[in-house]
């Protein structure tokens, strides 16, 4: 009878063991705010972020501010003053948004991740840096954007390079340039890797790089072509763009002109939208650069273990940079064959947890070790 108890409670302490993250512990809410839906890169955040919240038990709800930051300012009020208020909200400076939403959320005493899109040096000044002047500010996870315009910039004109791409008279390669809306940090920082990449060499000569209003199709292709009309003597060849869906669309509007010869035939973008993954595929878009969608799953990670005891800033600071890779020729099969059809439910996010794996030892957020999962 002794022996019968005594298995009965090993059993029962190896299943609350198991458990003990959803029975012990209340069901966190988590709420996503984002400027947009009608593009390719933030219903990438969204399908991540929700496979995330999945595993990791803990609820969520995604806002679409349809580029209205007055909008976005009272979805944040309504989510944090509810009766059944979130636990945590999760932003991008939109529109500048940011200073104001980390200060709502303090007032609310509801954690604040800032993603994305960071403060400018003004709005730091005001607020200091996570978990420090504002408690209730936990973190910030932003892509290294100013890196991630300079690797575009650069693999587009060594491609150029390797294709022995048209020069003009001083022997250089010719770029042309799309970028998002100045009011976005996030296009600031893509443009000055560009500038930064065409300082370094010496084979290349940038035109010109217009901003394009909310990051729009129609917009970007309207202002490509002016400018492809603009320097039509000076061969421009190759097509710098702050996001896939523009350098998609400038590519569309090429396509009645190619037989002239006056199509750019080398571009490329960022995001990892699903278009741009099909164009690389096919060889048509040289590289698209992203990685940065999965930015909100990973926080969802961090703010899981804050909860359960571990702040990560101990671990991974709370001023985070998630660097972005390339999906090109070389790697595209590889990532199409396992994600290609957004199926993120198939990861295990719990993996990533370190309240969930007392062993690991580092936060490994990257894209190999995704694939690690599915490797035999």
């Amino acid at each position: 009878m002794k022996f019968r108890r005594v298995l009965i409670c090993t059993v029962l302490c190896l299943v609350i063991g198991q458990s003990h993250l959803y029975a012990d512990q209340k069901t966190y809410r988590l709420a996503l705010f984002a400027p947009r839906m009608d593009d390719a890169f933030w219903p990438l955040v969204k399908n991540f972020f929700q496979a995330a919240c999945h595993d990791l038990n803990m609820a969520c709800q995604v806002y679409n501010a349809q580029n209205n930051r007055f909008k976005m300012r009272e979805q944040v009020q309504k989510a944090i003053r509810d009766e059944q208020k979130v636990d945590a909200i999760l932003f991008m400076n939109f529109k500048f948004l940011g200073v104001e939403l980390i200060q709502l959320a303090e007032e609310a005493h509801v954690g604040a991740f800032l993603l994305n899109a960071g403060l400018d040096s003004e709005g730091y000044e005001k607020v200091g840096i996570p978990q420090n002047q504002y408690r209730y500010w936990l973190g910030e996870m932003l892509p290294d954007d100013e890196q991630a315009g300079f690797n575009l910039a650069n693999a587009l004109l060594d491609h150029a390079a390797k294709k022995d791409a048209s020069r003009n008279q001083e022997g250089k390669i010719v770029m042309i340039g799309l970028n998002g809306p100045t009011a976005e940090m996030a296009a600031v920082a893509r443009e000055k890797g560009l500038q930064k990449a065409i300082r370094n060499r010496g084979d290349a000569k940038l035109l010109q790089v217009v901003p394009v209003n909310n990051w729009n199709s129609k917009l970007a292709q309207h202002a490509f072509l002016g400018m492809l009309s603009r320097y039509e003597g000076q061969q421009p060849g190759v097509l710098w763009a702050a996001s896939d869906n523009m350098a998609l669309a400038a590519f569309e509007g090429t396509k009645p002109i190619q037989r002239k010869g006056k199509s750019v035939r080398i571009f490329g973008g960022i995001n990892w939208s699903p278009e741009a993954l099909k164009s690389v595929e096919s060889g048509e878009m040289t590289t698209t650069i992203g990685g940065h969608f999965m930015e909100a799953g990973w926080v969802a990670v961090l703010l899981y273990d804050y909860w359960h005891g571990k702040n990560f800033a101990q671990d991974i600071g709370v001023q985070i940079r998630s660097k972005m890779s390339s999906l090109n020729q070389g790697n595209i099969q590889a990532y199409i064959q396992l994600f290609g059809d957004g199926n993120w439910e198939a990861v295990d996010f719990t993996k990533f947890s370190k309240v969930l794996n007392p062993d690991l030892r580092n936060y490994s957020f990257d894209l190999q070790t995704i694939f690690s999962q599915f490797m035999p």
